[in-house]
Parts: structure tokens; sequence; C-alpha cells
């Protein structure tokens, strides 16, 4: 969505830009025959500007920066100006239709576009004529070459600024990106814009022509590449995105900041304008809309009938919806679905599932069309399994909570009617014993859930945690050996996928015995969430930690696992660091995990480190 300050920001950068056009156009004429060389650099910088590709948390980057060098040194500043303001006008206007922007979204945006453009352009055409550019360039000499680089790294320069600053006022409170591969692209290009006016001055046409005719291959080669990067680089980042979440959520036992860290942590995952978390209630028909933002506006928590609307079926079916443009979806779902406001364009819903039960449901919307896909659906369906198992926690822990309660206003209770009954003080203080017993249990119980995995039965994320400060600072007081190990099962979503999150419970058991099985009773083994495991070893050098996982690794891919279920085979990979290699225990956890990530490229069922 675009705010009202960067509309306002949008119609002072044009009036600039048009302004600065008009003096350059006043003061340094065109010749009149430029002006057809003009509509067509503008075309073509259109045709350049549609093969942009997009670079993860920059933005679009194409190689225009090419077309406006080569017009400037053709035709001079006036010539350029005029190019890159027709054409970073005119093309929001054209994408429009295809992008489902508003008239007055694409307007801003040929505002911006149009304003910006104008202002890098004449940044570096200034200092080419300060410095005695020749235009038209009929030749390149040293002078040259040292003049254009000034000029094209100015032009940069002025281009990151002003990115810069819209992104401020754009989204206020993110912080600002820059891009080296985007900055060597746009650099980079600057010799095709050289050439392209050698060739022009040489007046041979049939060369100029099939110059640019490369040209366009290029864009289209380039664009393949970038496209291909894009995909690599966005599966690594939701690999390490979902990581973040799980450990993040996984932290919290606490049910009312687990709610919130779901929402927050979402909202790093998937770009949504509509946000719901809704949770059954137990022997209820009611659900509870714990979460519910639509548009930056947060709403109360309310309650509803379960079978109402897209989430009712949800959680009745258990099953992910993916709506990827409303105006083409299946009837039955669009009268299933209860819309207060515009309609979702773009759709999905996933059920919250724990151990075959279902706690609930997220759904996130979008209002523009085709935002969607089975690579978001993917990646939110495994964001729900993380979640799943922080709600189970987290209620487990409240219910324990308020039993310990319980029991402490009994005991309060009881002592104060010892003190009203001295002639039945022997038996009311062996209820009471009875009752501290109780009390004692339910608290050691309280206690063992808050250092171990309920499904593992290893060490949780917060003790190991704790575990981990004390041992690093342990082992820089004494000059001890101290290394840390990340573990993760290889595929473990297709073992869930495959034979049932059953079987995929009972891996995870097979797997935390036999970690057990294998180290020493110094060593602490924790369940760092989902299929991931910690391991750190006392007194134990890099080498020797290595030697150790090693054969771990060994005894899991080793095991019986057919006695589990029927052509079922298992492998681990391991990451290793070593604390003399780490100034904190977060830098070692963060090298252990480098390590297991460079496992996991290197081909899995591994060691690294």
């Amino acid at each position: 969505m675009i705010n009202r300050a960067f509309r306002q920001y949008s119609t002072i950068l044009a009036i600039v830009g048009i302004a600065v056009l008009a003096w350059v156009s006043i003061h340094q004429p065109m010749v009149h025959g430029d002006w057809s060389w003009v509509i067509a650099l503008t075309v073509f910088n259109l045709y350049v500007i549609e093969w942009s590709f997009e670079i993860p948390g920059y933005g679009h980057s194409t190689l225009d920066r090419a077309v406006q060098l080569a017009a400037l040194l053709m035709f001079g500043l006036a010539a350029a100006l005029w190019v890159v303001l027709l054409s970073s006008a005119i093309w929001p206007l054209l994408r429009m239709y295809r992008s489902g922007d508003s008239l007055a979204d694409a307007l801003t945006r040929a505002a911006h576009n149009s304003g910006m453009m104008v202002l890098i352009v004449t940044a570096g055409g200034l200092i080419y004529q300060l410095m005695g550019g020749s235009v038209p360039l009929s030749s390149l000499g040293l002078l040259d070459a040292l003049t254009i680089l000034a000029v094209v790294l100015i032009m940069q320069l002025t281009n990151e600024l002003l990115m810069q600053l819209a992104t401020r006022i754009r989204e206020p409170g993110k912080p600002t990106t820059f891009s080296r591969f985007n900055a060597v692209l746009e650099i980079g290009g600057a010799p095709l814009g050289v050439l392209a006016a050698l060739i022009h001055a040489n007046q041979d046409l049939g060369t100029f022509l099939l110059f640019a005719a490369i040209f366009a291959l290029l864009l289209f080669v380039m664009r393949q590449f970038a496209e291909m990067r894009t995909g690599t680089e966005r599966q690594m980042d939701a690999l390490s995105s979902i990581n973040r979440v799980g450990q993040a959520i996984s932290g919290s036992l606490i049910f009312d900041d687990v709610i919130e860290l779901v929402y927050e942590e979402c909202r790093k995952l998937i770009q949504f304008s509509s946000f719901y978390l809704v949770l059954c209630q137990p022997d209820s028909d009611q659900v509870d809309i714990a979460v519910q933002v639509t548009g930056g506006q947060r709403f109360p928590r309310s309650q509803r009938m379960r079978s109402l609307g897209m989430t009712g079926h949800i959680i009745s079916t258990a099953e992910s919806v993916l709506i990827e443009d409303w105006d083409t979806a299946p009837d039955e779902i669009r009268r299933m679905a209860v819309i207060v406001g515009d309609a979702p364009q773009s759709f999905i819903g996933v059920p919250v599932t724990y151990r075959d039960q279902v706690l609930g449901a997220i759904t996130v919307q979008n209002f523009r069309g085709k935002r969607y896909g089975t690579g978001e659906l993917h990646l939110l369906r495994t964001f729900a399994d993380q979640v799943a198992v922080a709600i189970a926690n987290a209620r487990m822990y409240s219910e324990l909570a308020a039993n310990k309660d319980e029991l402490e206003g009994r005991v309060a209770a009881r002592t104060r009617e010892l003190q009203d009954a001295t002639d039945s003080l022997r038996r009311a203080n062996e209820q009471k014993a009875q009752l501290l017993d109780e009390l004692q249990r339910k608290t050691d119980e309280l206690d063992r859930q808050s250092k171990e995995d309920s499904l593992t039965g290893l060490y949780n994320r917060r003790f190991m945690d704790h575990y981990m400060d004390r041992e690093f600072d342990r082992a820089r007081r004494f000059g001890h050996h101290l290394a840390v190990a990340m573990a993760d099962l290889d595929h473990f979503k297709v073992i869930n996928d495959r034979y049932s999150h059953g079987v995929g419970d009972q891996v995870l058991r097979v797997v935390a015995r036999l970690l057990k099985d294998g180290c020493r009773g110094i060593d602490a083994i924790g369940r760092f969430g989902g299929e991931e495991f910690i391991l750190c070893f006392p007194e134990t050098s890099g080498e020797s930690a290595h030697a150790v996982c090693e054969k771990l690794r060994l005894a899991i891919e080793g095991y019986d696992w057919p006695s589990v279920h029927a052509d079922l085979a298992v492998t681990i990979s391991f990451g290793i660091a070593d604390a003399e290699k780490a100034s904190d225990p977060k830098e070692l956890i963060a090298r252990a995990d480098q390590m297991l990530y460079a496992a996991k490229r290197a081909g899995r069922n591994r060691v690294m480190g």
C-alpha cells in the first residue's frame, strides 16, 4: 500500500524533475532531428525496463543505465532527460492492468520514477559537461574513459541516495538495504551505453541495429540467470526463516507470548494485507479469534461459531486452501467465505495440527491477486507445524501452572483451618503433609516439563540456552575445551508426509535415544526445535567432537529403521564448532549452525566442522 507521505513526496519529486527538464531544454535545446532518436530510445528503454528482474530484499533491477548513458553521450543532456522522463512515466501506466495497481498508485509510481530518473541523469550529465565530455562521443581515449567512469559513479550514488530516501518515506521503520549485486550490474552495463554511442557516431545504422538486437538478447539471458539466482536465494531465506521462527516460538511457554510471536514471525515470512490466527476451544462449538489484523489495524480478541467461513472449513477438514486469484476461485469456495469489507484477491489458509489433532487455523490474505502460490503455501504449512508444537507446549504449561496455583491455595486454606482447630491438629498436619507432598510432585513435574522436551525426553531449548551460557563461562574461566554440535535429520518432512506424523514422532524418539546412548554422562543433548538437535561436549576439543558425531551419524544411519516402518531410512547431518573460535555462546551456536548448513549443502548425511 502506498501511504500519503510517499504520494506527496512523489509529486514534489516529479515537479522538481519537470522543472529541471524545462531549464535544461531551454538552455541546451536539442537538434530537430534528435526527436526521432528520442522516441526510438524511449521505446527501447521501455523494452529494457520490461525485462527487469527482482532482487530479494531490495527491489527490481535492470540495464536501463546503459540506455541513459547512451542517450547522454549521443545527443546530450536534454535528449537523455526526455528519454528517461517519458519511459519512466509511461511504464507504470502500461504495467497497471497486469499488476492490479489502481490508477492512483500507477500515477504515483510514474511521478516518483520519472522525477528520480531525471535527477539521476542530470547529476551525471552536469558532471560530464564540467569535465569537458564531448557530444556526440566519437572516440574513446583515457581521459574520456575516466570522465565516463566519474559520470557512472555519480549516477549510481544519486540512485542509491534517492532509493534510501524513498524507502524511509514509504515504509517508516524498515531498515534500508543496499544490493551490491544491483550496483555491480548497473555500473557494469555502462560499457554497453558507451559502445552504442561510438557505433552511432560512426553512422553505421546496420551495426547499430545489430548491437541493439544483441543487447535485447543479453537482457533475456540476464533475466533468466537472475530469476534462477533469485529462486535459490528465496529457498535459502525460507529455510533460514523457518529455523529462526522455530527457535523464537519454542523458546516461550507463556500462551499469550506465543500468540504474539506467531503473528510477529509470520509477518517476516509472508507479506499479507490480513492475518488471522483462530484457535479451537476444547469441548466447545466456538473458536477463539486470537489474532485478527486487517490493513495494519489490530482487532480485539473475539469468538464465533466453529463451523463458519473458510476457517471453519479448514478446521473441520484439516486441509489447506490456496486461492491464487479470487475472481477465478471455484464457486463452492466463494460461497463458503464470510467477507467483511473488500474481498481478498489472494488467500492461503492452513490447519494448525499437533499429533493428528486440529488446534486451529492460520490464514493470510492479500488485496492483490496472484500474490500467493504453492511456494508460499508450503512455507505457511511448515510455519504452522512449528506453531502447533509451541501452542501445545504453552497450553500444557498453563495447565500445570494452574494446578500448582490451585494446590498452593488449598495448602493456604488448610493452614488457616489448622490455626482454628487445635483439637484436630495431628490429623490436619497429616493432611497438610499429604498436600505438600502432592504440591512438591507437581512442582517437580513442572520443573521437569520446563527443562525437558515432552516428545524425546531430551533437554529443551530454554534449558540448553542456560546450560550453554554456564559451560561457555566455565571453559573460558579455567581454559578448558568446549565443543558444540548442531544436528538436523535429513529430509524429515518427507518422512512425516510419506509415513505420517506418528512415524515421524517415533523416529525422533529413537534418534534421541541413540544420541544419549552414544554420548558421555557429562554431555548435554537438547532438542533445538522440530527435527534439530544440539549437543554440548564439555572438556572436548573440536576434533574429538567430530569423532563422536561421526560415530553417532553411523549409528543412526545403521539403525534397523524398517522395524519402525517398512522402507524407512533415516540419516542425520552434523555441524561442529569449537569454543576457542567464538566470543560468546550465541556465536558458538551460530558457527555450529553454519557448519550444519554447509553439511546440508554438501549433500547431507555428513559431519562438518
